[in-house]
């Protein structure tokens, strides 16, 4: 370029540069003499229109903000024609309820994802199958929702099943068809991390199920006792068959929450001795993977301390020796609580020592100790009046008569 050509496009660029700065300083100038007029002309609707439109900005910037750092990210693995069906599924389930359209959303995002080779037990298609029965309930449609937690149940363990023997590398098809659907993420899955994860979601399928067998929509405990019974020796055979304490993918608090359900089931048919050796194992549970004393933990021991006395016995001496272990974990479960930090505790541990005093106040009663009894009781009625304590009211009233009991006189004794 010569020194004229040069020279030139100096001066076209300074040109235009100050073209463009004269420009914007005529914008300025332009709002700022409007600002000031419609300020002079209406002083009341202005700084009102003012502060709506920063607040519109407000709210815009929010909802972009929104959409890309959290809404978006939660798509991401999803093909954009999956997408915009999911899209719509979750807005007709979460937003505008309408569970046809919803349902007819999903059933279309499935639909394309197998098109275009989704690997259907990836977490996302089966997420898609979760929120399906999650729609399902909210629409009263029980049923349908566990004919598709037990078909979704049955599939993942019919993998798990065929696939006994772990292998250490990637199925090669596998491989290529993730890739195939999201190049920049390139997922990899051993057979035995696939295998652990469709165990996990089979369980979690097959607990949702037994909870709404055992609803108000259904109505069929012993459905449901049945189901998770089967589910937790499930749980048993995978962790023993991997020699470890639970299956891998899950906690210790998982297995014992399952564990804690199916106590609940049991007692509620009068089957204490079958609730107690599960209460036992949820505890053990919950005290390895919490690693400190917790609320959940006096939970479960002023249940086992409750259990205890109604568990059938062979004879005198052994029942006797139950009442004695049903006093030591109840005076366990009051020793539990007070150690815990008091930020930590919840309306749990106050349940539970009502629980657990109550237990005590029986447990004496029973043995003849009214001295030992009456202030058991008084104190269980204390735990029971703090706000939250679950089935306050009766543990008040029960305790409340019997200490009504007591100050009666007995039989045969003579009244002033």
């Amino acid at each position: 370029m010569s020194s004229f050509s040069k020279a030139l496009y100096l001066k076209l660029r300074c040109a235009i540069l100050q073209s463009g700065a004269t420009q914007r300083r005529s914008i300025l100038t332009w709002i700022r003499s409007n600002a000031a007029i419609a300020q002079k002309e209406s002083p009341i609707l202005y700084p009102t229109l003012l502060v709506a439109t920063v607040l519109s900005l407000a709210a815009l910037i929010a909802f972009a903000t929104n959409e890309y750092l959290i809404v978006a990210p939660k798509y991401a693995a999803y093909p954009r024609e999956v997408e915009h069906h999911l899209r719509q599924g979750i807005y007709y389930s979460e937003i505008k309820f309408d569970p046809e359209k919803s349902f007819e959303s999903f059933a279309e995002a499935l639909r394309v994802a197998e098109a275009l080779g989704m690997d259907r037990f990836s977490d996302e298609i089966l997420g898609i199958h979760i929120r399906i029965t999650a729609m399902l309930e909210k629409a009263g449609k029980a049923k349908a929702a566990i004919e598709i937690l037990e078909r979704t149940s049955t599939d993942c363990l019919s993998w798990v099943s065929d696939h006994e023997q772990e292998g250490e590398s990637p199925s090669q098809t596998e491989r290529v068809h993730l890739v195939q659907v999201n190049e920049d993420q390139q997922p990899m899955e051993r057979d035995s991390e696939r295998r652990a994860r469709l165990f996990h979601k089979a369980v979690e399928c097959r607990v949702k199920a037994a909870e709404l067998y055992d609803s108000d929509y259904i109505q069929d405990a012993k459905t449901a006792r049945e189901l998770l019974s089967n589910t937790f020796s499930l749980i048993l055979k995978e962790a023993q068959k991997i020699g470890a304490d639970v299956p891998r993918n899950m906690t210790k608090s998982e297995v014992a929450a399952i564990a804690d359900q199916l106590a609940h089931m049991q007692l509620a048919i009068g089957l204490p001795q079958l609730a107690v050796p599960l209460y036992l194992y949820a505890l053990n549970n919950l005290r390895q993977d919490e690693g400190r004393p917790t609320c959940k933990q006096v939970m479960l021991i002023s249940n086992i301390s409750s259990m205890l006395p109604s568990v059938p016995a062979a004879n005198e001496a052994t029942e006797e020796r139950r009442i004695e272990d049903a006093k030591n974990w109840a005076e366990k479960a009051l020793e539990v609580a007070a150690s815990i930090n008091p930020t930590e505790r919840d309306h749990t541990c106050d349940s539970s020592c009502a629980v657990a005093t109550f237990t005590l106040a029986e447990i004496a009663r029973m043995s003849g100790d009214k001295v030992a009894a009456k202030p058991r009781y008084k104190e269980a009625m204390t735990f029971a009046k703090t706000p939250g304590v679950d089935d306050g009211n009766i543990m008040r009233n029960a305790s409340r008569g019997q200490l009504a009991k007591m100050d009666l006189p007995e039989k045969g004794s003579n009244t002033a």
